[in-house]
């Protein structure tokens, strides 16, 4: 090829080239009008998104304000309340020195209509509304799969059990950390001139040791004596956090005690709730640490009554978010539930058998461990489900404030008045320990 013909062919070469970049422009020419469209768009929404966080602010901060003014007028209707309660105490009081039965059905009836008003006017939710516990699954059996231990003791020494305040860095458990309740003295803590405490053997515990908390009548005649002016009956309580609000809590998961309850108890003497009272394990909200606005609940794992051998106590209580007033009626409501061992003894599972075999000794204070484990839902809606001895006995949907932070607590006391009360009475705590998705 000669000299020509090579330029020739570049300048054929040259010329598409300039044809594919005058293309090219003319096509960048075209995308121009859509790139300024495009950011037209861009800086209208960016506007509007300075707009929306504008006003996402303002109703924030509104918001706060008004949870404030709500947080004000809780704690008001709270101290009405108070004050409402006590001067129907005062009406009942005079009510029963004049003693007029046509004066006392007036007065009921004004004041069962103040109950109702001010029920409404305290603006408190019953939470229960449509809620239930349902036993129609009994039987099902327990799984744990997924879960690990988060909490757990064996009661092998008294070295995890400390005073009320004690270190939580040191111990598990705080005995005598909140004011006594029931008809015994809770106040004792080791050391103290009466111990509740004690480990003991038990060939009947898992690991032949058990935690013994004795309930026991002190006249001036036992040793030691009992104090001047105190209660007589002393009985038992440890929690695992102390009286500051520090130590272990857990939201949601498993809760699970092995225990035997006293034993031998005249349970028939006076038809009431009356004579031993254990509740192995119960949990409660930690309000020294939780905000007020928290909802907060007390939910009865298991709880025993002497005069109720054969009966399952489980209580769900709860306190609205933002009442400060403690233990005011209209403040606390609760859905508890009653299973009576009789019966549940008697259920069968869905292939035939019996739940618990066919030993009819279905009674709390039969001399016996059993276990009883909470297992809460993942999420509000799931399941919480309540089993004895790795069975099934009722479920209920999961409220949101089961989910709640909530540290445990272990009890020995006494309500009503047993004609011929036996002493002392022990309970015998194997293991409790707490469960978690891991």
């Amino acid at each position: 090829m000669g000299i020509y013909d090579t330029l020739s062919a570049l300048g054929q070469k040259f010329g598409n080239a300039k044809s594919e970049l005058n293309a090219g422009a003319i096509h960048i020419t075209n995308l121009k009008p859509q790139i300024d469209a495009l950011f037209a768009q861009i800086a209208a929404l960016e506007a509007d998104k300075a707009l929306l966080t504008a006003q996402l602010s303002t109703a924030t901060a509104n918001i706060s304000v008004l949870e404030a003014e709500i947080l004000v007028l809780n704690n008001q209707i709270a101290q009405l309340q108070a004050d409402l309660i006590a001067k129907q105490a005062e009406l009942d009081e005079a009510l029963a020195n004049v003693g007029d039965p046509e004066l006392q059905a007036e007065f009921d009836a004004f004041k069962a209509m103040i109950r109702t008003r001010y029920g409404e006017l305290a603006l408190i939710p019953w939470p229960f509304d449509g809620w239930a516990w349902d036993e129609s699954h009994a039987g099902t059996p327990l799984d744990l799969t997924g879960y690990v231990e988060t909490f757990r003791d064996d009661f092998t020494s008294m070295a995890t059990i400390g005073r009320k305040d004690a270190n939580p860095a040191t111990v598990k458990w705080f005995a005598a950390a909140r004011s006594s309740f029931g008809d015994a003295s809770l106040g004792l803590q080791p050391g103290d001139y009466y111990d509740p405490f004690s480990i003991v053997d038990d060939p009947a515990a898992t690991d032949g040791k058990a935690l013994r908390i004795r309930m026991i009548k002190l006249d001036a005649t036992t040793t030691p004596p009992n104090p001047p002016n105190t209660n007589q009956w002393k009985g038992g309580l440890i929690q695992s956090v102390n009286e500051l609000g520090e130590g272990w809590s857990q939201g949601g998961g498993v809760f699970e005690v092995r225990f035997k309850c006293p034993s031998g108890i005249n349970m028939t003497t006076v038809p009431t709730c009356n004579g031993a009272w254990p509740a192995p394990l119960w949990l409660l909200t930690n309000d020294k640490k939780n905000p007020v606005e928290d909802t907060r609940m007390e939910f009865d794992c298991i709880e025993a009554y002497g005069s109720d051998p054969e009966g399952f106590h489980a209580g769900v209580h709860y306190k609205p978010a933002g009442v400060l007033a403690p233990g005011a009626f209209p403040n606390r409501t609760n859905n508890p539930n009653y299973v009576g061992l009789d019966k549940v003894k008697n259920l069968y599972a869905g292939d035939g058998s019996l739940l618990f075999g066919a030993n009819p000794a279905g009674n709390l204070f039969n001399g016996q461990y059993w276990t009883i484990t909470t297992k809460f839902g993942d999420a509000p809606g799931d399941l919480t489900q309540v089993f004895v001895n790795g069975k099934e006995v009722q479920r209920a949907p999961t409220l949101s404030w089961f989910l709640n932070k909530v540290y445990m607590i272990v009890n020995l006391t006494r309500f009503g008045t047993d004609t011929n009360p036996i002493t002392p009475q022990d309970l015998y705590i194997d293991y409790v320990r707490a469960l978690a998705k891991s």
